[in-house]
């Protein structure tokens, strides 16, 4: 059993029509434990490499307390606290000293906001259906026997059906 990391993205493209694109763009071996920590600096570097930190919305993940950590280090709350009416924006004096960059900077923060965690719906429906099937008394010893069948599977390469 080996660990590795996979990430893709996805990107909506306006031409002739709206039309949703997805990349790979990392399914690599992760060895090593799999701290919040670790997978926040994984991911850091590959925002580098692609240099997409600035185009990103949301991050989709499962639930594991790992991944809810990781994306805690990796887009802390404070950093972007939510733009309120009492941040004065519509002070024009504010606005005078913003470089181009700065500009771009506070367009973003103000129409986009932070990059946002989101719980993966299929991952959480898998969840949800496992859950019931655990009380589907009728089925446990069928499982079971798939699971030891699985598991001896999973133990050595050279065992096959």
């Amino acid at each position: 059993m080996r660990g590795f990391l996979g990430v893709t993205g996805h990107v909506l493209i306006n031409s002739e029509g709206v039309v949703l694109k997805s990349y790979l763009l990392a399914c690599s071996r992760f060895k090593g434990p799999h701290t919040g920590e670790r997978i926040a600096e994984a991911f850091d570097s590959l925002c580098e490499e692609y240099d997409i930190r600035r185009k990103l919305d949301f991050i989709i993940c499962d639930n594991a307390a790992n991944m809810k950590q990781a994306f805690s280090v990796c887009f802390p709350k404070d950093q972007y606290d939510e733009v309120t009416d009492d941040d004065n924006l519509d002070d024009a004096e504010l606005w005078e000293d913003l470089s181009r960059d700065e500009w771009e900077t506070v367009d973003r923060t103000i129409n986009r906001g932070c990059p946002k965690r989101q719980q993966c719906f299929a991952h959480t429906l898998q969840l949800t259906v496992g859950d019931g099937l655990k009380d589907a008394r009728i089925m446990n010893s069928s499982f079971a026997k798939l699971s030891k069948l699985s598991s001896l599977l999973h133990t050595s390469s050279k065992r096959c059906i």
